[in-house]
């Protein structure tokens, strides 16, 4: 019975972070470009701030499910983390795969990489979170330790940004966001 209702969870965090990455994409814009917003929302085109659509919904509702599940699934936040991350790594290989294999890149299978990647994120935590291997007790600070820095580096990395292709908008060339720290 618990681990249906794991199910139907992850169920519902697949569609929020489907539904919330999608609106998230807009956001920057809609706020004026505002600093806070491009604190958590994309603020160009790059492979990088598009990880953005999936880490913070996730992250989010990862937040609301700890409550509900972390004392019966002692491997929780590690399920989810390795989930996030695994969500974000498909996006970084699949898009520097089919746009080497195509030559372009392409809004649709952005689109669609976006929903597999949450697919595969959400996916991903279901199996791991039972996991009793998962469970040791240094495995949950370890997985907070993780976000955390994840979540810093996807805020600073906005405004600080290296000049390496990961973090080139392709739309216009340029790196980060378009005005800098305001």
């Amino acid at each position: 019975m618990e681990k249906r209702r794991l199910f139907f969870w992850q169920l519902g965090a697949l569609a929020f972070v489907w539904v919330a990455g999608t609106v998230a994409h807009f956001i920057y814009e809609w706020s004026g470009q505002a600093l806070w917003a491009g604190l958590f929302f994309p603020v160009n085109e790059s492979v990088w701030e598009h990880l953005k659509l999936v880490f913070f919904p996730s992250l989010f509702f990862l937040c609301i499910e700890y409550a509900k599940f972390s004392r019966r699934y002692p491997a929780f936040l590690a399920g989810k983390t390795v989930g996030i991350l695994a969500g974000m790594l498909l996006i970084v290989v699949g898009y520097y795969t089919y746009t080497g294999v195509w030559g372009v890149q392409v809004p649709w299978a952005n689109i669609l990489l976006f929903f597999l990647a949450v697919l595969l994120s959400e996916s991903l935590a279901w199996l791991l979170i039972p996991q009793e291997g998962l469970a040791a007790h240094w495995m949950a600070p370890l997985a907070a330790a993780v976000l955390l820095i994840v979540a810093v580096g996807m805020m600073a990395l906005s405004y600080v940004t290296p000049h390496i292709p990961l973090f080139l908008d392709p739309s216009t060339g340029l790196y980060g966001a378009p005005q800098g720290i305001q």
